[in-house]
């Protein structure tokens, strides 16, 4: 083969992974700048194996997200990790029991998940957290990306008070976390804290939630929402993002 015809297949084969990142680039554009940085999108072109690995440290974990699966653990998460076990400390008479972390992976999905637990001074367990990030394989495509994120705060109604730090604070941080702006929750959160526990009781209160418009425009959906017991006390807070991605 000469060099001419060397220099068209050269040519021909950038210009074709152009039009490929393009064609990824515009597909995206219904995101916001703060939205682009949540998402995830790797380049793969073949399904996962059969991979699992269950109630690990967080380092090792870890490594097998980016090492075995070769995927990327979102900034977002390794964020709200923080924020979630800061408020969970928050309480003196708590300390950090465990916190756990999983790897899994079959074919077209992966999951890297944790769970953080507290213990009081009577050797109980009050207040736990669990998260959880699944990625899907696009064959078509050629890609792997976020499918859902999924963070849960269990309180336990037993106890009869909320056993986390500053509930508002959190919320509204948690919100921040999740490219949720503030003038989107804050009036939302005002209104809430202003409650009694008996106008709460047994409640599910959506903060915001997004998820069928952006199931339209095949963009990133949140939401977040926290549920009351029986006594008007807080026992579960949760927080998605899902991506409509195709």
């Amino acid at each position: 083969m000469n060099t001419w015809k060397k220099m068209l297949l050269i040519t021909g084969s950038i210009l074709a992974l152009a039009g490929c990142s393009e064609k990824e680039t515009a597909a995206r554009k219904g995101l916001s700048e703060s939205d682009e940085s949540l998402i995830t999108i790797i380049t793969q072109a073949k399904p996962f194996s059969v991979y699992q690995l269950q109630n690990v440290g967080k380092k090792e974990a870890e490594q097998a997200v980016t090492e075995k699966l070769n995927l990327k653990i979102p900034d977002f998460l390794e964020a709200i990790e923080a924020l979630t076990i800061q408020h969970l400390e928050a309480d003196e008479g708590l300390i950090l029991d465990a916190a756990f972390y999983s790897v899994s992976s079959q074919e077209r999905e992966a999951t890297y998940s944790t769970a953080v637990v507290m213990k009081n001074e009577e050797g109980l367990y009050p207040i736990y957290s669990n998260s959880q990030i699944d990625y899907a394989y696009n064959a078509e495509k050629g890609t792997v990306y976020m499918d859902i994120y999924k963070l849960e705060v269990i309180n336990s109604g037993a106890t009869e008070k909320y056993n986390g730090g500053d509930l508002q604070e959190y919320i509204m941080k948690l919100g921040e976390q999740a490219g949720i702006s503030e003038e989107d929750i804050a009036g939302e959160v005002e209104l809430l804290m202003a409650k009694s526990e008996e106008e709460l009781k047994n409640q599910y209160i959506v903060l915001y939630d997004t998820f069928e418009k952006a199931k339209e425009k095949g963009v990133l959906g949140k939401r977040l929402r926290i549920a009351y017991g029986e006594k008007g006390i807080p026992v579960k807070i949760q927080l998605y993002l899902k991506d409509y991605y195709s």
